[in-house]
């Protein structure tokens, strides 16, 4: 007959084998996954570099598609007013301020950054001086930040600014960050 002493004894020996088989496969585990990752690592870096050589052969078409574009009156209006957000947030004043939108183009930020820059092109307008204002959206990995081109108001264009422009024109070209949402 097997003393308790001696049964104690062997459940210690085997719970401690089985802690050590565990924490060997645990060890084994962090490694392959150390292992995946770098797999994972590569394929981003890959991923990257195949959108930019991508990016880049899509340049010439986007600008001939801006000459088709342009030669469409109210072209950017009409489709901001089709969307189905964007159409219920325009007020007058915005469609007035959209119909000298000359062209608009969306960049993705580079590696390491994570987001884009939006370029919006006005013609000469009653409305101020600038004849291009940039919404830049950088995403981090704890927070949103965006800036924004300062808009230069012409004399009395302020008041409208202020009183008439909706939400969606605010929220277009104001410098904001997550907290600010």
């Amino acid at each position: 007959m097997v003393s308790c002493r001696a049964k104690r004894a062997k459940m210690a020996v085997e719970a401690a084998e089985a802690e050590q088989l565990k924490a060997v496969a645990m060890e084994k585990v962090r490694e392959l996954q150390d292992e995946l990752q770098k797999v994972t690592d590569k394929l981003v870096k890959k991923t990257e570099e195949m959108e930019r050589k991508y990016d880049l052969k899509k340049v010439p078409i986007y600008d001939r598609r801006s000459l088709v574009i342009n030669s469409i009156p109210d072209f950017w209006l009409t489709a901001f007013m089709k969307h189905p957000t964007l159409g219920t947030l325009l007020t007058q004043e915005d469609q007035q301020i959209f119909r000298y939108l000359d062209s608009l183009y969306v960049e993705d930020l580079q590696y390491p950054q994570k987001g884009y820059c939006i370029t919006f092109n006005f013609k000469i307008n009653p409305y101020f001086e600038n004849e291009t204002l940039n919404k830049t959206v950088d995403y981090t990995d704890e927070d949103l930040e965006t800036t924004c081109t300062t808009i230069r108001w012409k004399r009395g264009m302020t008041k409208m600014m202020t009183e008439f422009l909706s939400i969606l024109f605010r929220i277009m070209f104001l410098n904001r960050t997550k907290s600010n949402f």
